[in-house]
C-alpha cells in the first residue's frame, strides 16, 4: 500500500517496515522511529563543509529551483503534462532532460520513493531516491541534480547508500548510478557515478551513531 502527497509519504513494504517522510520538516520515520537521512548522514561524516560560505538566500533560490525541475521531471516520466514556460530555466532544463532521455534510452520504473537501510534490526538510515528504471538498458539508480557545480564525491556516498536501501528494501537489483546534471545557466548533461565501499560506508554510520549518542 502507497499513500503519497508533497507533505507526507509513507510505504509499507513486504517486510513489514513502515517508511514515512514528513516533508514539512524533512523527517523520517522507520516503523515509527525518527530516522537520519542520508543527506544529514553525508553533511555530518563526510563532507562537512559542502556549502560553507554560501549565502543562507542563494541556497533556498537553488532548492527551490531544483524542487521544481524534479516535479516537472517526474510528470515527464509518468506521461503527465508539464504545465511550464519552456523558455524559462526550468523549461530548458526539462527539455535538456527529454533530449537525453531520448539519447540514452531512459525508462523510470520508480520515482520519488522513501527507502531505509536496517542491520540488526535497526534502521541506520533513510532517503528517497528520485529515479530507478532503465538507462542505456541497465538497471540504474539515478540522482538529479541541479547545483551550479558538480560533486561526484558526494554523488558516490548519496547513491551508493541510496543503493544499499533500495535493493533490501525493494529486492530489486541496482546495475548502475547515474546523474542527471542540469544546472540553471550551463548544459545539462548525464554522467556515471562510481560507487564506493558500501561496508565502509556502514562502519562510518555505526561509529558516528556512538559517539553522537554518547555525547547525548
Amino acid at each position: 500500500m502507497i499513500i503519497a502527497s508533497r507533505q507526507q509519504s509513507k510505504r509499507l513494504y513486504a517486510s513489514h517496515t513502515m517508511i514515512e517522510f514528513l516533508e514539512e520538516t524533512h523527517t523520517y520515520l522507520v516503523d515509527g522511529v525518527i530516522t537520519p537521512s542520508v543527506t544529514t548522514l553525508i553533511h555530518e561524516i563526510w563532507i562537512p563543509s559542502m556549502y560553507k560560505g554560501i549565502n543562507a538566500d542563494t541556497l533556498k533560490r537553488a532548492a527551490s529551483y531544483g524542487t521544481k525541475v524534479h516535479e516537472m521531471i517526474e510528470k515527464w516520466n509518468k506521461g503527465e503534462e508539464t504545465d511550464v514556460d519552456r523558455k524559462s530555466f526550468e523549461g530548458l532544463a526539462l527539455r535538456r532532460y527529454q533530449s537525453l532521455a531520448e539519447e540514452h534510452v531512459i525508462r523510470a520504473e520508480m520515482q520519488e520513493i522513501p527507502v531505509a537501510y536496517v542491520r540488526d534490526g535497526k534502521a541506520l538510515y533513510a532517503g528517497k531516491f528520485d529515479f530507478y528504471g532503465l538507462v542505456n538498458g541497465k538497471k540504474t539508480l539515478m540522482d538529479y541534480k541541479t547545483t551550479s557545480k558538480y560533486y561526484p564525491k558526494y554523488l558516490s556516498l548519496q547513491l551508493t547508500l541510496y543503493k544499499m536501501a533500495l535493493e533490501q528494501t525493494c529486492d530489486v537489483k541496482v546495475e548502475s548510478l547515474a546523474c542527471m546534471f542540469l544546472p540553471k545557466k550551463s548544459y545539462g548533461n548525464l554522467f556515471e557515478v562510481e560507487e564506493v565501499n558500501g561496508e565502509q560506508l556502514i562502519k562510518d554510520i555505526l561509529t558516528y551513531g556512538t559517539k553522537h549518542n554518547a555525547e547525548d
